[in-house]
């Protein structure tokens, strides 16, 4: 079920059980990036980084966050029978 309405100040807002998943996947994919980035820092400037344990934290953080998201949208997908 899609609902839009008018806000207050003129703005359309959408509110419909997709909206989670959007948030899923713009979170899921943030968090991605932020790996992919800190990986690739990690190749260009050696071990250096890897022996930082913070930078080795937040790195795996980010990849468990966004593997947690992959995961939600998956089981999330496979609930409602691959209907968007």
């Amino acid at each position: 079920i899609r609902r839009i309405h008018t806000a207050p100040g003129g703005e359309l807002v959408y509110r419909g059980r997709n909206s989670m998943k959007i948030y899923i996947m713009i979170t899921g994919a943030i968090f991605g990036l932020i790996t992919l980035a800190h990986i690739w820092r990690m190749v260009e400037e050696g071990s250096r980084l890897v022996k930082e344990p913070w930078y080795a934290v937040l790195t795996l953080i980010a990849a468990t966050l966004c593997l947690w998201a992959a995961r939600l949208l998956w089981t999330t997908r496979g609930a409602s029978g691959g209907n968007p």
